[in-house]
């Protein structure tokens, strides 16, 4: 009869892991200390796991979010025969700071909107960090990975924590941005700001979302052309070029 039990209640750990599986969680990093030495007030980080820890705790994956994208677009992306395989390993996806899961100036009570303080590439990693080692208890790293600005948050982890991970998989990331992409963030941010909705940053709808829209879909067409291009001039130079002709 004891070890029917013993049998039953491990069965419902594992029902109880399962089910939790890929759910939405959050960790509460209380206020959360910035590079700038502002700190982020009431700090949240959104997070979800997939896969089993293994004894020695030595199959951690940590998945970070792209800009403006969540968790929920990443879990396509984990699983058998996907890009990380969660029957091997421990993954761990995680909404970095802003995206408007984590704490954000979309959702912050504290800070909201204007009132939030600018925060960077490394300050996510050292976020991220505190959640590993402060809320989860892990200390070592199978690998760090991340598409395009989670790529750029996978180089700025070998960097602030390079022995943290074994192995790093930045994807469609650079450790410095492109003359088209500061291009192509400057005409966000100025069409945003632009719009009179933005309001100075008391804004109470969207401010200039269908012009962003065309913008990256822009942006998507000339990306071949800016490659290109940046063949045949060094970065900076095609930069200069960029700023003078708007000029």
């Amino acid at each position: 009869m004891k070890l029917f039990r013993l049998f039953l209640l491990a069965f419902v750990f594992h029902l109880a892991a399962f089910a939790q599986d890929g759910q939405q969680q959050f960790a509460s990093l209380g206020d959360f200390k910035l590079e700038s030495g502002e700190a982020i007030r009431d700090c949240r980080l959104g997070y979800r796991t997939f896969g089993q820890l293994n004894s020695d705790k030595s199959n951690v994956i940590l998945f970070p979010t792209w800009f403006t994208g969540t968790t929920a677009q990443l879990v396509e992306l984990v699983g058998p025969g996907k890009i990380v395989d969660s029957s091997k390993y421990y993954v761990i996806l995680v909404d970095a700071l802003g995206d408007g899961i984590s704490t954000s100036p979309s959702n912050s009570q504290a800070q909201p909107r204007m009132k939030f303080p600018k925060f960077g590439i490394r300050d996510m990693v050292v976020s991220q960090h505190q959640l590993l080692a402060q809320v989860l208890h892990i200390d070592h790293l199978k690998a760090v990975m991340g598409i395009s600005m989670g790529g750029m948050q996978t180089f700025q982890w070998i960097v602030s924590y390079p022995d943290f991970a074994d192995k790093a998989i930045p994807i469609v990331g650079s450790p410095r941005l492109a003359p088209f992409d500061l291009m192509l963030w400057k005409a966000e941010n100025d069409a945003i700001m632009g719009d009179p909705a933005w309001k100075n940053g008391d804004y109470t709808e969207q401010p200039a979302l269908t012009l962003l829209t065309v913008l990256r879909e822009g942006g998507k067409m000339q990306y071949k052309r800016q490659q290109k291009q940046s063949k045949k001039f060094h970065g900076r130079e095609l930069y200069a070029m960029t700023v003078a002709r708007q000029q």
